[in-house]
């Protein structure tokens, strides 16, 4: 079982944090538009409860030149950090794995996309995100909470600021307050929906 333990915070100055990790040795790794397709099932309650079902398409150009299916178990625990299962794959055709998903009787919930530059730093992960409506992000993925910990102190981060509710909870909470009569299930880079 794979397990995701991670840490996000909201951040002001992009582009001095994506300094500072290049000045600590973070090796860049790449830069692209994620776009992430969320699915629930009608009668599967496990879906229902936290876990998430999701197909992430990596856009580039306006193109998609790589996909994924993913599965995020409910969250194990939360003592510092978010810790939850996770499991993914790639595929090569996202559009059938969508069309499968459907026959099977999941159903899109939500839509969204967000850019990700993604950096390596020793054995962990460090992603810059910007999502429509709500800003700047880093996360970082690690194997232990001092991994995580030590990582946000050299960037001058508190842990404390760290956010446990996931991207897609975010923007449905603020699309919710933007648009209180009707608010959009697609949320796009361009704030189209």
């Amino acid at each position: 079982m794979a397990t995701e333990l991670e840490s996000k915070i909201s951040i002001t100055n992009m582009a001095a944090l994506n300094q500072k990790i290049i000045d600590l040795g973070g090796k860049w790794q790449s830069e692209t538009i994620l776009q992430d397709i969320l699915y629930k099932h009608h009668e599967k309650k496990t879906l229902n409860t936290g876990a998430t079902l999701r197909v992430r398409q990596y856009i580039v150009d306006q193109k998609i030149i790589d996909a994924e299916i993913c599965y995020k178990g409910k969250i194990q625990s939360e003592n510092t950090f978010k810790c939850r299962e996770e499991l993914e794959t790639k595929i090569d055709k996202p559009d059938m794995i969508i069309a499968i998903l459907e026959a099977l009787g999941y159903y899109n919930t939500f839509t969204y996309q967000k850019r990700r530059t993604i950096f390596f730093l020793d054995q962990n992960t460090i992603c810059l995100d910007t999502l429509p409506y709500l800003g700047d992000f880093i996360e970082i993925e690690a194997t232990t909470e001092q991994e995580i910990t030590s990582l946000l102190s050299q960037l001058s981060l508190d842990p404390n600021d760290h956010i446990s509710k996931g991207y897609p909870t975010l923007l449905k909470e603020k699309v919710a307050t933007l648009f209180p009569d009707d608010p959009p299930q697609k949320v796009f880079l361009d704030n189209s929906y």
